[in-house]
């Protein structure tokens, strides 16, 4: 009997032994996978941020003390009209001198010869819109903007597909929600599993892409647009919370929702969904007197796009004209009563 006992703890113990070297060499496997992987990965050019979860690292090349792509003062110079453009990575651009921000600096100063015209770019890659009423409050007011654009849409739709595999309270939550839900990684890692995923991080992570590939394969995304009703209000209050925010500040504001590649012609069931989703964002949008819809600006013209919503050079400048015909009346509305009220 006692023989028999030593046998099934030996065996046990074996059994254990072989699991945990297995892990190990297992989770070295996956390491070194990842790690080869992960070699074209471009480093986060961003730090945690308070409320706004991240925003992007000072640059002096490229970006100010904010993380903003404005190589200027902070402090607007006197007799001088600065507009800021919000938005994510379409608004953030590439090259400085070929952003909207700097198309419509040359499109305004050329229309408004007489005037100082300042348009800062204020863009954050990956932002929705939520996140930009928030650096509205933390930062962009104390540039004393006279007028703030913003170029919004397409992160918030793409934000509500990515995280369809995470629930949230908020049915637009910041790209990739579940890296900032800090609470409940705190109680996730007292638990078992939790302490596994600290030793073992590599096979997490192979575990977490199997299951979304195969959530991917089971979720149907007619699902997303049955909710559209509820995500275009929902986008709609924070574009209406904005203007109302920066009306008591006394800054004009005006939205304007980008144009997306799939918003004319879609090729699969997924940009079809996703396009129903625009559609009705559009529709609730339109209402409002200080929103302008961009969505056609590029109708016949698809080889402007890079992907889904980033365009050219060429795109660039006729995001700008297309703003400028916008916001124009209003322009020449304030310059004509500045100058009668300097004569």
């Amino acid at each position: 009997m006692a023989n028999k006992l030593y046998t099934i703890i030996n065996n046990t113990l074996n059994l254990i032994l072989i699991a945990i070297i297995t892990l190990i060499l297992l989770e070295l496997a996956l390491g070194i996978a990842f790690r080869i992987k992960d070699r074209k990965l471009i480093d986060a050019e961003a730090h945690d941020y308070p409320y706004l979860y991240f925003m992007l690292k000072p640059d002096p090349n490229n970006r100010n003390e904010d993380g903003l792509k404005i190589l200027r003062s902070k402090q607007k110079p006197e007799n001088t009209f600065r507009i800021m453009i919000s938005g994510g990575s379409v608004a953030y651009g590439q090259n400085h001198d070929e952003t909207i921000s700097a198309n419509l600096e040359r499109i305004l100063r050329d229309s408004f010869p007489k005037q100082n015209i300042e348009v800062l770019n204020a863009g954050v890659p990956a932002y929705v819109i939520e996140q930009e009423f928030l650096l509205i409050q933390l930062a962009l007011q104390y540039y004393q903007p006279d007028m703030i654009l913003s170029i919004d849409g397409y992160n918030d739709l793409i934000s509500n597909e990515i995280n369809r595999y995470y629930h949230s309270h908020d049915i637009l939550p910041p790209h990739n929600w579940k890296d900032f839900r800090y609470i409940q990684q705190q109680k996730r890692k007292r638990k078992l599993f939790g302490r596994f995923q600290g030793i073992f991080p590599n096979i997490c992570r192979a575990r977490d892409f199997f299951l979304r590939k195969s959530f991917d394969k089971k979720f149907n995304y007619s699902e997303l647009s049955n909710n559209k009703e509820l995500i275009a209000q929902t986008y709609t209050r924070r574009v209406d919370d904005i203007f109302s925010f920066c009306s008591a500040k006394g800054i004009l504001y005006h939205h304007f929702l980008q144009p997306v590649r799939f918003s004319e012609k879609q090729n699969n069931s997924r940009e079809e969904n996703l396009s129903t989703i625009y559609h009705c964002i559009s529709d609730s949008l339109s209402p409002q007197p200080y929103n302008t819809s961009l969505i056609n600006i590029f109708s016949g013209h698809q080889s402007v796009y890079v992907d889904e919503c980033h365009v050219i050079t060429t795109g660039n400048i006729i995001f700008a004209k297309n703003i400028c015909k916008t916001i124009y009346p209003v322009l020449e509305d304030i310059f004509v009563s500045s100058d009668t009220t300097a004569n």
